[in-house]
């Protein structure tokens, strides 16, 4: 894979994860995005080229990840009271169409040792993309609180088991949401079809202390992810996902001027884990 580049996965294996017959080229697309990352081909500036000069999304990505981390946290209307803010700043976001088209790439990265030592936030973002696109062709969005569907597909795709028969702590990490223009009656606001892949946000100590005595049934989750050693040794593991996931939305729809909510509701990682799906 010497001549292999950001732009040639984007064009040639990204588009085909969609299709019906996308299994394997699902798997290749995450395998190629590793290969880029351990080579060093997988940086803010690779993406950058792909994106367009006029490119909405882009002009106002920086803004909306900003806005939305500099939001609270709430459980349905219910705000939780923290003191100072609820996410550590940073995040990595990559923004794209189904067909390959990127229209916008953050990388600001949190600077939390343990979570810098997971390696390039860009990669995981990237991967998160394809988590999203294959889930979405399949069924519905990775972190999706109703519909498990696609979520499932992934499970199935790359462990070859159904999500319930995968132990928690080794189910794919969420990190993804998919936005849908394409099919709006009110024309002002049609688009495209968009998947974000998110990786890196983390809730201040604060906050997660606010969350935990907050809410029994967040207690729950995290009580289970420790038990199953889902934390990866990291306490701020254990909601990352589901809150990348939330982050995505929200972002999304920020940047496309159709946003309808604020902060991040809580009680959408409460229905994802009792769906089964795994919120870290």
């Amino acid at each position: 894979m010497s001549k292999l580049s950001f732009e040639k996965v984007m064009a040639d294996t990204y588009p085909a994860i969609a299709t019906p017959a996308g299994e394997e080229a699902y798997k290749a697309y995450r395998s190629q995005i590793k290969w880029l990352d351990a080579h060093e081909r997988l940086n803010a500036s690779n993406i950058m080229e792909l994106v367009d000069e006029d490119s909405s999304v882009q002009q106002s990505l920086g803004a909306a990840a900003e806005t939305v981390l500099s939001g609270g946290l709430r459980i349905g209307q219910n705000p939780i009271r923290v003191e100072g803010r609820s996410f550590e700043p940073g995040v990595s976001i990559i923004i794209a169409e189904s067909d390959g088209s990127v229209h916008g790439a953050y990388h600001q990265p949190t600077q939390n040792e343990t979570l810098l030592s997971y390696g390039n936030g860009l990669l995981w973002a990237a991967v998160k993309l394809g988590d999203e696109s294959y889930a979405y062709a399949h069924g519905a969005s990775t972190a999706d609180p109703q519909d498990n569907s696609g979520y499932n597909a992934v499970c199935r795709a790359l462990a070859g088991k159904d999500l319930q028969d995968i132990p928690f702590k080794d189910r794919v990490h969420l990190g993804g949401s998919t936005m849908d223009l394409t099919k709006q009656s009110d024309p002002d606001i049609q688009g495209p079809l968009l998947h974000a892949g998110v990786s890196g946000v983390l809730l201040t100590d604060q906050a997660l202390q606010a969350v935990l005595h907050e809410d029994d049934a967040l207690k729950l989750i995290h009580q289970h992810a420790q038990a199953e050693q889902a934390d990866d040794g990291f306490s701020g593991n254990i909601f990352a996902g589901s809150i990348d996931s939330t982050i995505g939305h929200l972002v999304l729809g920020q940047v496309t001027d159709t946003s309808t909510s604020s902060g991040v509701d809580m009680a959408v990682t409460i229905a994802q884990f009792s769906n089964g799906v795994n919120v870290h």
